[in-house]
């Protein structure tokens, strides 16, 4: 439960993959949420949660300008109050368990080709079966 005028809970975070995919993976993490949500630029978004029993709603921003600076803020809309009950928190950890899973996916998805692939686009395997009895390459004519 945080305490503070607005109370707010802030996270910081490290990026996996590329910027791209990090942005994919917010925008899917808040539509699967079903969090109405505005894109202030293409490293910011700013999301607004409605009213409930324990808040007056809270304002959540996602930012991301490099590895080193992501975080998360949820804060009570009500500039007054004091308590939020732990609800800034819960908005915090709900959108990490959607958003760390879909940026790990996207991550591992970018790397098409795995790295023991050669120039060529062959496989170790293939390199083998392509090889002459002297270990050299035959040159195609």
């Amino acid at each position: 439960m945080a305490f503070g005028l607005p109370a707010f809970y802030v996270s910081q975070f490290a990026l996996v993959g590329t910027l791209q995919s990090c942005r994919e993976a917010v925008v899917y993490s808040l539509d699967v949420l079903g969090w109405k949500y505005q894109i202030i630029n293409s490293n910011i978004f700013r999301v607004t949660r409605p009213m409930n029993g324990l808040s007056w709603g809270e304002t959540i921003i996602i930012s991301f300008e490099n590895p080193a600076e992501s975080f998360i803020r949820s804060e009570c809309s009500f500039p007054l109050q004091l308590f939020d009950w732990g609800v800034n928190k819960r908005n915090v950890n709900e959108f990490f368990a959607r958003f760390t899973i879909k940026a790990i996916q996207e991550a591992r998805l970018e790397s098409h080709e795995p790295s023991f692939f050669n120039d060529k686009g062959q496989s170790p395997v293939e390199r083998v079966f392509s090889m002459t009895d002297d270990g050299e390459i035959p040159s195609k004519k």
